[in-house]
């Protein structure tokens, strides 16, 4: 699959996610409620926003294995981050999306989508800067979108931790 391929697919998810949220999908969060993502290690605050503010939190890398791409999106409710598709280009990745139940899984082009119905949310999610890979994380907000890249905000190994509070 091309870039031109990948890019047209990610901003029709985009799109979709974008009315799912203005048509009431997601459930309004407490206006004190912060995302917040830290460094574990070095106790470090690296960035935090208001949560009834975040429209979608999107995380993407490469698989350091065989070197497949992989991106998941995510978005927020009182109880946290709850996973709603996932795109990756090997099938190896997650066993055709069988980490969440009931998903539906399509494949195009060599691109696997896979669209997670209701499931339950996870309270926070931990990450490790990778060693080989890069990794990145969106975060679409009301005023725009936040681009993080993992390995400018801690060294290989560190545990980046992403949560509400």
């Amino acid at each position: 699959m091309n870039q031109s391929t990948r890019t047209i697919i990610l901003k029709l998810i985009f799109l979709a996610a974008s009315v799912c949220y203005i048509s009431g999908c997601v459930t309004s969060r407490a206006d004190d409620t912060l995302l917040v993502l830290e460094n574990c290690r070095k106790e470090t605050v690296l960035f935090s926003y208001p949560a009834n503010q975040i429209e979608q939190v999107i995380y993407h890398y490469t698989q350091s294995y065989d070197r497949g791409e992989i991106t998941e999106f995510f978005t927020l409710t009182d109880a946290g981050f709850v996973p709603v598709k996932m795109i990756f280009d090997t099938d190896s990745y997650d066993y055709h999306g069988t980490r969440y139940p009931g998903s539906k899984v399509t494949c195009a082009d060599d691109t696997y989508i896979v669209e997670i119905p209701e499931f339950p949310a996870y309270e926070k999610i931990d990450y490790r800067v990778g060693y080989t890979i890069e990794q990145q994380m969106t975060i679409l907000t009301a005023d725009g979108e936040y681009h993080l890249i993992f390995q400018q905000l801690g060294d290989p190994g560190d545990r980046i931790s992403l949560r509400l509070q």
